[in-house]
């Protein structure tokens, strides 16, 4: 009872105890503007005192006294008003609107929302104001909606700044929808600086409350290890309690778990239960995790038809991934007929929607000119694209277009900033791509130590390439301290993954026994194996030991086998030794003319060996026309590469004039070359150039040096020279 009413009666206001009587004197008074009258009618109809109840009787009575001024009639129909929006079936009167204007909390918000939903440039601008009187009268449902149309930019200009603030208001208030909202922008760093604890924290006091959302969202920090430690246990029994709150997504998410054995048992059958149970909800993310389980044949039998269909349905309703999955479908002709056309379509709606696996098919397609005209500028635009929403493949791709000049201006600098941005995601080929810029000095300054410690961190990760590089770095001390050891460990890794080269040079550690015992037999094994996977120098080496016996019985015909498949890879080695093969008719019919053929193929590729034996070819005119000049030619190759016998017959040449002007200088000179590289025949000839002056300054001493040099190496015309000239020498050769 009101104190004022309290007073009346006092001053002698007499209320009949006869209920009839009461109510009737009630009404009169009422009826005449009387507010306490008007509040106790209310009452009674209310409660059903003494007369029956009706909310609607009372929300009239109620509202006399409220727009009269009184408070108490004011808060009664406001209350009435909420619980009439939902329980009226008569829709003559607006309950939202009326509440609303007696300031009930939940009419404001109703009605709030209901301006909301139709979405008008002035029915936002007044949902702005409901939720914004809500929140005045401290209702922290009226901040948090403020703060949803703050996030996105309904009725008012979107500030994730505001959103944050308003959340942080109704958080405080300790409402956990806005806690749990308020977490979800310190998580994606939305109007607050980023913080994967702060989230942790508001999430952890939301889902304190059982809020399903909540519940969810703390689930999936735990299953990143985002703000608190990973673990997957904990994330499914969280997906768990929100799933059993009503939250959809934890559904979903519970399919997931299952789906990849994380947290729980690995169950196809599960997961496909779950997901079939969130899409029937509306989940459109379940439908397309859905449509992927039929794709696949997971936990249920395999149907293109079905994943299709659900994946379009998804498409249809906003899925981007969805999108992109159908992209894959009609490229590969999955239960349809394949369609490049169709696939690109469908990746540049997922590409225009952000996403990132979409950039890169399209790129792929450009690039590879595959069901579509090759263009390497629009490759590079689609990998740019992916690269800036983080696609770290797309970002390796386009350093790699960088480095080679491919429809972008070349840029080692570009590339290396690409490479690096995709090694710190994790990406292997991108650690691999720094590894060997720092290798080769292009792009960055040459630094085998930072190759080495780049290299060691995708050996790190399991990358056979990194490991076999890194391996070779060990075996010659390349920016680590040399061993072969550590070589042998990490060639053996990369081959344990199928690596061919690094299977081969684990084969040649075998062979010379550089890390591990010296063992023929398990290095013809290993260069067995690396040729079946198209090694040719595994090729080259197996027709070596075929050809020494080393690990297996001697053959020259296995010999030239294994040579004349290297060969034919291009192998240069292989190419000179089945020259000597062909011209000395070991394990093959002798033939000067293919033994040239194959010297000349190696020659041309720079085998010093090569370019010597072609040019002994051309100068005796076996298997080729005569020619000193060609001859000329190519032991200046092999000379200028440093080998001493193409030195010492380019001295020759030049003394007798043969295929080049003749020059007793220039022979003087290429045969000092040759002799100083130890070869006894050069000595020889050096020393008759200065017994006769020819070339040279005639000097006896400096002839007899020279044929003693040659002489100690073996050459007999050396000596008969000594002994014509140096009495003293037979007589040393005889002691």
């Amino acid at each position: 009872m009101s104190a004022r009413l309290k007073a009346r009666m006092a001053a002698g206001l007499r209320i009949p105890s006869n209920d009839r009587s009461a109510v009737l004197l009630l009404k009169n008074k009422a009826e005449n503007g009387d507010v306490d009258a008007q509040c106790l009618l209310g009452l009674v109809f209310e409660h059903g005192l003494g007369e029956r109840a009706s909310y609607r009787k009372a929300l009239r009575w109620y509202g006399m006294a409220a727009d009269a001024g009184d408070g108490f009639a004011r808060k009664a129909a406001g209350i009435l008003c909420s619980y009439l929006i939902d329980n009226d079936e008569s829709d003559e009167t607006d309950y939202c609107e009326l509440g609303a204007k007696y300031g009930n909390t939940d009419c404001i918000l109703k009605l709030g929302l209901r301006f909301e939903g139709e979405g008008t440039e002035e029915s936002l601008k007044r949902a702005v104001e409901l939720y914004g009187e809500a929140a005045d009268l401290g209702d922290p449902r009226g901040f948090r909606c403020l703060g949803y149309l703050y996030e996105n930019g309904k009725g008012v200009e979107r500030s994730y700044e505001r959103a944050a603030e308003c959340y942080g208001r109704a958080a405080e208030m300790g409402y956990e929808v806005a806690q749990c909202d308020l977490g979800y922008m310190y998580e994606h760093g939305m109007g607050v600086e980023q913080s994967y604890k702060k989230a942790f924290e508001l999430y952890s006091e939301s889902a304190s409350k059982e809020y399903p959302r909540a519940l969810n969202n703390l689930g999936l920090l735990y299953y990143k290890g985002a703000g608190t430690e990973k673990s997957y246990e904990k994330a499914f029994e969280l997906f768990t309690k929100a799933a059993e709150g009503g939250d959809v997504d934890a559904v979903n998410n519970i399919g997931m778990m299952y789906e990849f054995g994380m947290g729980t048992d690995q169950s196809y059958e599960e997961a496909f239960s779950r997901f079939s149970e969130a899409s029937e909800r509306g989940n459109v993310v379940a439908r397309r995790n859905l449509g992927s389980m039929y794709r696949k044949g997971e936990g249920v039998e395999r149907s293109y038809e079905k994943a299709m269909e659900l994946f379009k349905d998804a498409a249809e309703k906003g899925d981007v991934p969805s999108e992109y999955y159908l992209g894959c479908m009609y490229l590969e002709g999955e239960g349809v007929e394949k369609s490049v056309e169709e696939a690109m379509e469908w990746f540049g709606k997922a590409a225009d929607g952000g996403d990132e696996d979409a950039c890169f098919e399209l790129a792929l397609l450009y690039y590879n000119g595959e069901g579509v005209e090759r263009s390497y500028e629009k490759a590079a635009e689609w990998y740019g694209k992916g690269a800036e929403l983080g696609d770290m493949d797309s970002q390796n791709n386009l350093g790699s277009m960088y480095r080679k000049g491919e429809g972008v201006a070349q840029s080692y600098e570009k590339a290396f900033e690409l490479y690096t941005k995709a090694a710190e995601q994790g990406q292997t080929n991108a650690i691999f791509n720094l590894g060997r810029i720092f290798y080769d000095g292009s792009g960055a300054e040459r630094s085998f130590e930072k190759a080495a410690e780049w290299y060691g961190k995708g050996a790190d990760l399991g990358d056979k390439k990194c490991q076999n590089n890194l391996g070779s770095m060990y075996e010659d001390g390349e920016g680590v301290a040399q061993s072969y050891e550590k070589a042998f460990e990490l060639y053996t890794k990369a081959a344990e993954q199928g690596h061919v080269n690094a299977t081969y040079n684990l084969g040649r550690l075998y062979h010379s026994g550089s890390g591990v015992e010296q063992s023929y037999e398990k290095a013809f094994e290993l260069f067995t194996k690396a040729a079946e996977g198209g090694s040719a120098q595994s090729m080259f080496f197996l027709g070596w030991m075929y050809s020494q016996g080393e690990g297996v019985a001697q053959s020259d015909a296995e010999a030239f086998r294994w040579y004349r498949k290297s060969a034919e890879m291009g192998d240069m080695d292989s190419q000179n030794n089945l020259g000597s093969m062909y011209e000395h008719g070991q394990g093959v019919a002798q033939s000067c003319e293919k033994a040239a053929e194959w010297y000349r193929k190696a020659a041309e590729q720079g085998n010093r060996d090569a370019q010597f034996n072609y040019a002994v070819m051309c100068y005796d005119g076996n298997g080729v026309e005569k020619s000193f000049e060609e001859a000329f030619s190519w032991f200046m190759k092999a000379a200028e590469s440093g080998d001493d016998s193409s030195q010492n017959n380019l001295g020759h040449m030049y003394e007798h004039g043969e295929g080049v002007a003749q020059s007793y200088e220039k022979a003087a000179e290429w045969y000092l070359k040759a002799a100083e590289s130890g070869h006894s025949l050069a000595q020889f000839h050096l020393g008759s150039l200065y017994e006769k002056g020819n070339g040279v300054r005639r000097s006896i001493e400096d002839a007899k040096k020279w044929y003693r040099m040659s002489a100690e190496g073996g050459d007999s015309d050396a000596s008969k020279a000594l002994e014509r000239i140096d009495p003293r020498w037979k007589e040393r050769i005889s002691s």
